[in-house]
């Protein structure tokens, strides 16, 4: 059930004035927030996730939601994805130039990673509501900066 748990994730940590707490209840939070939606906000919320997940990969191919480990070797990151998505979501208005200037977001948040601190926290250490949020300032700001 990995897959419910990523678009959970998502729509959890869209809301930025939610993100308190444990990870856990942040999530159990949005589900119960949500759970009588109308057939109508559930497209919405679909088209919703679809765009920003459309608009990622197109950003970020052909790494989307990767990052290289200690040894070189790209890997799937949840919390990378998390911040991806929720920073695409907020711009998403920008989404053509996001798309037009991939290359410079791709080189600039490659860049951020080098250092170790911001590395820690894109990858997960600490998952916390501060480190949630705190990643989620991190690709929000490196993709602002090209849109």
């Amino acid at each position: 059930m990995i897959d419910c748990e990523i678009v959970l994730r998502f729509f959890a940590f869209r809301e930025q004035t939610k993100i308190r707490g444990s990870v856990r209840k942040i999530l159990d939070d949005c589900m119960e927030r949500n759970r009588t939606l109308s057939a109508q906000k559930l497209r919405e919320l679909r088209e919703r996730f679809l765009s920003a997940l459309t608009v990622s990969n197109s950003v970020f191919k052909p790494h989307t939601f990767e990052i290289k480990d200690a040894d070189g070797k790209w890997r799937r990151s949840q919390p990378l994805f998390d911040a991806v998505m929720v920073a695409v979501d907020s711009l998403i208005a920008e989404k053509a130039e996001l798309i037009r200037r991939r290359a410079q977001i791709v080189e600039t948040l490659h860049k951020r990673l080098t250092n170790k601190e911001v590395y820690e926290i894109v990858v997960g250490k600490p998952n916390t509501a501060g480190a949630v949020k705190a990643r989620i300032k991190i690709l929000t700001s490196t993709l602002k900066r090209y849109a």
